[in-house]
C-alpha cells in the first residue's frame, strides 16, 4: 500500500504546495494540470520537495474528465490517498470528489485563501503557513531587494514629524525639492532651490537636512533643522511616507514582518515593479500603496495587477493617502481613486481625514478585512 497525494492545479499554487508538505508521509504525488496550469505545476515540483507525476486533463470535457478520474481512481484502490480539490476546475473538482468519495482509504482537503486545512470528510481543521519569500517564488516572482523596519533608527522614525512640518509650509515646493531625478542628490553635500525660493541642504554622511521653507503667503518660514541616521533614505521619494505608514502597521498585534520598498527584479536585475510597503499577517499577505498625492487613478489598476501576479488572490491590497482634501480638482480626484480602490476590492486609508481614534484607524480597518475572503 502506497501513500499517494493528489492535487488538481489551477492558477493559485500556494494551496497545492501548503497541501503536498502538509502530507509529509505522501511518497507519490499526482498533479492534475491543463495545458495553462502546467507552468504552475512544474513551479510546485520545484519547490514542494517530492517527485512528481504531471497528468494533463481538458478543463470543461465532462465525459474525458469522467474517464480518466476513473482509471486514477482504479490505479489507486489498494493506496491511501489525500485528495486537494481546491484548486483546478469546477468539472475536475467535482468528478473527482464523486470519483474518490467512496475510496476505502482517502481524505478529501480542501485549503482556503488564509491557509486553513480542511479534512472535508472528517471535519478536521488545522492553520497551515507558508514563508513570505516562499510565497513570491511560487508565484515566479522572488523578492530581492528590499529593507525592513528594523534597518532605520529611532532618529529616523522621529525625523517625520519635522519632515512633515518642512513639507506643510508649501507641499509644491517641497516635492520640488525632495523629487528630482536621481543625480541631483548625488553629491555628498549639496544645496537645491525650489522655483519658489524654498531650499534644501543636506550633508548625507553627516546626517542632516535643512528646509528654508517659503510659505504660501510668499514669506519665509523658520528653518528646520533634521538629524537622521539614514537621511537620504528617509527624506527623498516620500520614502518618509512609507516609513510613517510602516510603523503605523508596526503597532498591529497580528503583524509578524513588514517589508518597505521592495522590488520586483526582471531576469536581468532591473526593476519590474515596487510595491510601498508589504506586511506580514502569517495567514495573509498586506500590500501597501502609498500616495502623498494623487495624479493617476490609472495606478490602481497596476497596483492591484501587480499584487495579483506576485501573490495571486490570497492578498490584500490597502491604499494610503497622507492628505486632507475637500475641494476642488484635487479633491475630485481624490474620490475618484476611492471609487476605483472599492470597484478594485481596494481597502482606503485616509491620515488627513483620521479623527485618532482607534475604532477608525488603518489597523482596525485592515483587522476587520483579513478574515474576508476575496473576490476572484
Amino acid at each position: 500500500m502506497s501513500k499517494i497525494h493528489i492535487a488538481l492545479v489551477g492558477g493559485q499554487p500556494i494551496p497545492i504546495y501548503l497541501g503536498i508538505t502538509e502530507d509529509k508521509e505522501c511518497e507519490k504525488v499526482f498533479l492534475i494540470h491543463s495545458s495553462s496550469s502546467l507552468k504552475e505545476a512544474q513551479t510546485i515540483q520545484r519547490y514542494c520537495g517530492k517527485r512528481c507525476s504531471f497528468i494533463e486533463y481538458v478543463p470543461t470535457d465532462i465525459e474525458a474528465i469522467r474517464n480518466a478520474t476513473d482509471e486514477i481512481r482504479k490505479e489507486t484502490d489498494g493506496d491511501e490517498v489525500t485528495l486537494n480539490v481546491t484548486s483546478g476546475t469546477k468539472p475536475w473538482s467535482l468528478i473527482f470528489y464523486q470519483s474518490f468519495s467512496n475510496h476505502p482509504s482517502v481524505r478529501i482537503v480542501y485549503i482556503d485563501q488564509l491557509n486553513r486545512w480542511y479534512n472535508l470528510k472528517s471535519g478536521e481543521t488545522k492553520q497551515l503557513n507558508i514563508d513570505i519569500f516562499k510565497r513570491f517564488e511560487l508565484y515566479g516572482n522572488p523578492l530581492k531587494k528590499y529593507r525592513t523596519i528594523d534597518s532605520y533608527t529611532e532618529s529616523d522614525f522621529k525625523s517625520i514629524r519635522n519632515i512633515e512640518i518642512a513639507r506643510s509650509k508649501h507641499v509644491g515646493a517641497f516635492t520640488d525639492l525632495t523629487n528630482r531625478e536621481k543625480e541631483e542628490y548625488d553629491t555628498d553635500e549639496g544645496e537645491i532651490t525650489s522655483k519658489n525660493g524654498s531650499i534644501m541642504r543636506w550633508n548625507w554622511n553627516e546626517g542632516w537636512v535643512d528646509f528654508e521653507m517659503i510659505n504660501y503667503g510668499g514669506f519665509p518660514s523658520k528653518p528646520i533643522h533634521i538629524e537622521l541616521d539614514h537621511a537620504k533614505d528617509v527624506v527623498l521619494n516620500t520614502a518618509w511616507f512609507e516609513l510613517k505608514t510602516a510603523l503605523e502597521l508596526r503597532k498591529n498585534p497580528n503583524v509578524k514582518d513588514i517589508y518597505i520598498s521592495c522590488e520586483f527584479l526582471l531576469k536581468d536585475e532591473k526593476a519590474k515593479n515596487e510595491i510601498d510597503v508589504i506586511a506580514d499577517f502569517g495567514t495573509r499577505l498586506i500590500f501597501v500603496e502609498c500616495k502623498t498625492k494623487i495624479n493617476e487613478i490609472t495606478a490602481i489598476d497596476k497596483f492591484r495587477s501587480a499584487m495579483r501576479n506576485f501573490s495571486g488572490t490570497s492578498s490584500t491590497g490597502v491604499f494610503v493617502s497622507n492628505d486632507r482634501v475637500t475641494k476642488g480638482t484635487r479633491y475630485e480626484r481624490y474620490i475618484a481613486t476611492m471609487e476605483k480602490c472599492k470597484d478594485n476590492d481596494i481597502i482606503t486609508f485616509n491620515f488627513g481625514f483620521w479623527n485618532g481614534k482607534e475604532d477608525s484607524s488603518l489597523n482596525t480597518i485592515i483587522n476587520e478585512s483579513i478574515t474576508k475572503i476575496n473576490k476572484r
